[in-house]
């Protein structure tokens, strides 16, 4: 078997060099992706701010996932629907849930398109319309970032009797089970054991159903310190990075105009670089989908934070 990267394998593939596997990849994941806008649910393509090595430093740069990540994605989506499928028809198990948007949301959501320059049209479904978004053109971003807050709610619930609608992961339209990464997350293990024990015809044992109940607690504290770490790393080498231009001045997108808490305090924009893969928190009124002029005036690397202020609107 040949080992490849997503680079590599995009490469040989677009290349036009036959090589049946990349193919088949490629069709199936393509043909779920039609599935899945079909169904209702949405695959969100938002760039990656990632940390790579850079001599004997690192840099960060932002990633947009290659068109064969998503359909290697689509493959493990696949994988946890036919897994949520079998635990959902043995009436035992663990699944990934999100519940759906409420409809206020959703119009205030299609109000922003509008206002945004590339409405939602009525034709396509939320899916067909995230598809077709260009995320190199900076509103068009904005409104991914908006309809990636849309869906909000991510758990982990153990089947107990309750409607399939309830148990339902919205973005995916369909339910679903965390099952293909058991190697860094430790729900897969369980979802893994519990479908060979129920496709094989064997019972689950006491001892396996009562660490179902323990998971969406542990789940919930794990998958928050692995964000804070993920966050902090980020945060650190942004500010590293940008530690030496306080005092410049940026163009920058607006992702979330600053909001004023219940307890009256005011909560900060935040804003995405043009030119640079920097997120930062701003203070200043501007709206979602801006292009501002922003003075950088704080970067440290001691707190992990950066924050601008708004000098100008560009737009």
């Amino acid at each position: 078997s040949t080992q490849l990267d997503y680079a590599s394998a995009q490469a040989r593939l677009d290349s036009g060099e036959p090589d049946e596997q990349l193919e088949l990849l490629a069709e199936i994941g393509a043909a779920r992706l039609r599935q899945e806008q079909l169904r209702g649910g949405a695959s969100l393509n938002l760039p990656d701010q990632e940390i790579e090595e850079a001599g004997e430093g690192y840099k960060l740069v932002s990633r947009t996932p290659l068109p064969l990540e998503g359909h290697n994605a689509q493959i493990s989506l696949l994988t946890g629907i036919a897994a949520a499928r079998i635990m959902l028809k043995a009436g035992v198990g663990i699944l990934r849930t999100m519940p759906a948007p409420d409809e206020a949301d959703q119009r205030e959501f299609r109000t922003q398109t509008q206002l945004l320059g590339t409405p939602w049209d009525e034709s396509l479904s939320y899916g067909q319309y995230l598809h077709a978004l260009d995320v190199s053109d900076p509103k068009q971003l904005v409104i991914m970032h908006r309809a990636a807050a849309l869906f909000r709610g991510a758990d982990y619930q153990v089947i107990n009797g309750q409607p399939e609608e309830e148990l339902i992961q919205a973005a995916l339209a369909a339910p679903y089970a965390h099952t293909t990464a058991p190697l860094r997350r430790l729900v897969d293990r369980f979802v893994l054991l519990t479908c060979h024990l129920l496709s094989t015809g064997q019972p689950l044992p006491a001892q396996l159903t009562s660490a179902l109940e323990d998971l969406p607690g542990l789940m919930r504290s794990s998958s928050i310190a692995a964000n804070r770490v993920n966050n902090a790393a980020v945060d650190l080498l942004e500010a590293y990075v940008l530690k030496t231009r306080v005092g410049e001045e940026f163009q920058a997108i607006v992702l979330k105009s600053a909001e004023q808490k219940e307890d009256g305090k005011i909560r900060p924009g935040v804003l995405q670089l043009a030119d640079e893969p920097i997120t930062g928190s701003f203070t200043g009124s501007a709206q979602p989908g801006t292009l501002v002029r922003v003075k950088l005036v704080q970067a440290d690397p001691e707190v992990r934070k950066i924050s601008f202020e708004i000098v100008a609107s560009d737009s």
